[in-house]
C-alpha cells in the first residue's frame, strides 16, 4: 500500500514539473522554433501616445490618419531574443515606407534602452513604457510576459496580428505581406 501511494506521490510530482517546465518553455522566448501567432478576429487597436527616447512623441493616431499600419514591438534591453530581433525589424522598416515602426520598452531603464538602440542601431521610434500603461491596454496585453512581443495594426486602427517571441525579418516581411 506504501508502495503504491508512494508511485502515485512520484507520478503526481513529475506531472506538475512537466506542466511548469511546458509554461516556461512558452513563456520564453529564446526563437527556437515556431514563433507563437494568435489568430483571432480583428479588433480595434486602442490609442497611445509614447514618449520617445529622442524627446520626441509617437501618436498613434497620427500614423493612422497617415494611412500607415504600424508595427509596436514591445522589447527590453536585457532581452536577448530581443536584442536578436531588432536588427531584422531595422531592415524590415527601412523597407516599408508604408509602415510606421514603433518600439515600446517594457520594464526597463531609459538609459540602458537608449543605450542598446545606439548599440543596434535602430532609427525607427522607441519611447519606455514607464510604469506598463501601454502594455496594460487590450490588444497590447502580452501573454505569459512573453518579450520580445509584436503588434501588427492595419491603416484602418484594426489589429490585425499579435505575436509572441522573436520575429526573423523574413516572417515579419511575411506576416505584414498577409495581413496588411
Amino acid at each position: 500500500m506504501q508502495a503504491q501511494r508512494r508511485l502515485i506521490t512520484i507520478i503526481l510530482a513529475a506531472l506538475v514539473a512537466a506542466a511548469l517546465a511546458g509554461l516556461f518553455v512558452v513563456s520564453r522566448s529564446d526563437g527556437a522554433g515556431p514563433t507563437p501567432t494568435q489568430t483571432f478576429a480583428p479588433i480595434p487597436a486602442p490609442d497611445f501616445t509614447l514618449e520617445l527616447l529622442d524627446g520626441g512623441t509617437f501618436h498613434l493616431a497620427d500614423a493612422l490618419a497617415a494611412g500607415k499600419a504600424v508595427v509596436v514591438n514591445f522589447w527590453a534591453s536585457w532581452c536577448g531574443p530581443c536584442r536578436t530581433e531588432m536588427p531584422g525589424f531595422e531592415t524590415v522598416s527601412r523597407e516599408r515606407p508604408d509602415v510606421a515602426f514603433v518600439g515600446v520598452a517594457v520594464e526597463d531603464e531609459k538609459a540602458s534602452a537608449a543605450a542598446f538602440a545606439a548599440e543596434v542601431g535602430v532609427t525607427y521610434a522607441l519611447g519606455l513604457d514607464e510604469g506598463g500603461v501601454i502594455g496594460a491596454l487590450p490588444g497590447y496585453e502580452r501573454g505569459f510576459g512573453a518579450l520580445p512581443f509584436t503588434v501588427i495594426i492595419d491603416p484602418d486602427g484594426m489589429i490585425v496580428s499579435r505575436n509572441a517571441g522573436e520575429l526573423t525579418a523574413g516572417q515579419l516581411r511575411e506576416l505584414l505581406d498577409t495581413r496588411l
